[in-house]
């Protein structure tokens, strides 16, 4: 593989429309040096090229989850960040961005110097927030006394390094079973923890662009930046 930048983006989704289509091709166009990889489950309708994952013993489950969560591939999520990364190990660092990201501007133009940190998401769930947060509520009494639980969703503008991503890597392939149920974004942010690594944010007010809710960003399309949930063309 021929690495065009030390940054990989991993384009995450689960349909070849309009949108997602729109998304992907803004994104390659304003990070031109970079290898974009689109990912999904098996038995959607990819983009073209795509790295198809399946789903494996030797991975967590969210069986139970799944019966109360509308969209399987959303809590599983992380799952193909893993399966990505046993397949191409040896990236220097991995970026993540979902379907419904508008961007307007390169990685380094957002970003900036936050993209040397070796991890960060946009929001972060660490024990003080966690009691309020939907997704813990639902794991068992026995789970929330698994060590160093934390969340980072969502599962967009999220950065690993090779070294952070490979230590959660083996800690979920060593024990699958552990993190079974739990929901993708507060298994990224626990396996985090677990590795010895501290939850991050790219910037103060990051929440404002990246958000699970829609009604809490500020998104402004005449300014650079990469802006979640975003499920219409503008």
């Amino acid at each position: 593989m021929l690495l065009k930048n030390r940054i990989c983006i991993l384009f995450l989704h689960y349909l070849n429309d309009d949108i997602t289509i729109k998304h992907y091709e803004l994104l390659k166009k304003y990070n031109p040096n970079k290898n974009i990889y689109p990912i999904g489950f098996e038995h959607h309708n990819l983009i073209d090229g795509s790295h198809v994952v399946c789903k494996k013993e030797s991975y967590p489950k969210n069986d139970i989850l799944n019966k109360t969560c509308k969209r399987e591939y959303w809590s599983e999520a992380d799952l193909l960040i893993y399966d990505f990364y046993l397949n191409y190990p040896n990236l220097p660092v991995y970026f993540v961005v979902e379907w419904d990201t508008y961007c307007n501007c390169s990685l380094e133009n957002f970003y900036g110097n936050a993209l040397n940190m070796n991890n960060f998401s946009h929001i972060i769930h660490k024990k003080e927030s966690l009691k309020t947060w939907n997704w813990y509520k639902k794991l068992t009494k026995n789970q929330k006394l698994i060590p160093n639980i934390g969340g980072m969703t969502p599962t967009s503008g999220i950065l690993f390094t090779k070294s952070v991503l490979s230590s959660m890597v083996n800690l979920m392939i060593n024990n699958p079973r552990q993190y079974d149920n739990m929901f993708s974004e507060l298994r990224l942010g626990t396996l985090l923890q677990q590795s010895g690594y501290t939850l991050n944010k790219p910037f103060l007010n990051s929440e404002s662009y990246i958000n699970w809710n829609i009604d809490s960003i500020t998104f402004d399309p005449s300014k650079p930046g990469y802006y979640h949930p975003i499920k219409t063309i503008v």
